[in-house]
């Protein structure tokens, strides 16, 4: 059973990166700067629970009770000191954790990446940038989107291998342009004929299914944790609007919205898994197992 193609929503709105109230942790030296992205913050998110740190100790006190869902930070405090490690703690700490390295005017730019890099950023933010507003509303689409593929990659575990894993991962980290099936095989540099016989030998659902659960595996998580409206989660994961939302989470997990905001990622993965079981259990039927297929499911 293969979904058919969605049309794709001609001009999108998009919704705001971040819902009204969502704490965010500036740790950014200079007053000017700091100003420049709480502005920015507010005009493209509307976050309006910003606490600003200059310190590695202090941002370690902010985060002490009830963790940001957003650091934006510098590559070192007012102390001179680099911030990875720090920012790693934080990350180990709370996976959920958006990250963005933000690079003043003027700073060394190599030694400002390399510190990002090693702490784990999810995107970068420049100071000198014309329309900051705009920028810092980018980069926090991007960065969410990717927080949020390494988290629900990391909750499949071994359920995916191979060619299967890099397609799932490629529609979570680009589920805002729903990608269908040429698109995947573009990705992959292989031909879409390819790509769906690779999907078959792994007994897994057709290439556009999978694409249509990574974005489901996306939206159960956003549910759960983000109180933005299902229209704005709908938009953002490239659905047309909340009905198409609606129809997809009845049709392919038996649940709506309201049950995925209480059930969460961890429901999702129980229909997924069940609908993995059911496509290898119909595929044995029709065709007995051979050694040759294992090796080539696995490429």
């Amino acid at each position: 059973m293969t979904p058919p193609d969605e049309p794709r929503p001609t001009a999108p709105r998009m919704p705001a990166p971040l819902a009204a109230g969502t704490p965010v942790v500036l740790l950014v030296t200079d007053r000017t700067h700091r100003a420049r992205l709480e502005q920015a913050l507010r005009a493209g998110g509307g976050a309006t629970r910003t606490t600003v740190v200059a310190r590695i100790a202090d941002l370690h006190a902010a985060c002490a009770g009830e963790m940001p869902a957003l650091l934006v930070a510098e590559a070192t405090d007012a102390d001179g000191t680099p911030v990875d490690a720090a920012v790693a703690a934080l990350r180990q700490r709370d996976p959920a954790l958006v990250v963005v390295g933000f690079i003043p005017r003027g700073a060394a730019l190599s030694r400002h990446v390399f510190t990002f890099a090693s702490a784990g950023v999810h995107e970068l933010i420049f100071a000198d940038a014309d329309e900051l507003t705009v920028h810092v509303r980018a980069a926090l689409h991007r960065a969410g989107a990717r927080a949020g593929a390494a988290r629900v990659a990391d909750a499949l575990g071994p359920l995916l291998h191979g060619t299967a894993r890099t397609v799932l991962r490629h529609v979570l980290e680009h589920a805002a342009a729903a990608p269908r099936v040429g698109d995947l095989a573009r990705a992959l540099a292989m031909p879409r004929r390819t790509l769906v016989h690779r999907m078959a030998a792994a007994g897994l659902p057709a290439p556009a299914e999978l694409a249509m659960w990574a974005r489901l595996l996306l939206a159960a998580d956003r549910l759960a944790r983000e109180t933005r409206p299902v229209d704005d989660i709908a938009l953002s994961l490239g659905f047309s609007g909340d009905n198409a939302l609606r129809n997809a989470c009845r049709r392919w997990l038996d649940a709506s919205p309201t049950e995925l905001r209480a059930g969460g990622l961890p429901l999702a993965l129980a229909r997924f898994r069940a609908r993995i079981e059911a496509v290898r259990a119909h595929r044995a039927r029709l065709r007995p197992r051979h050694p040759a297929g294992e090796a080539y499911a696995a490429g």
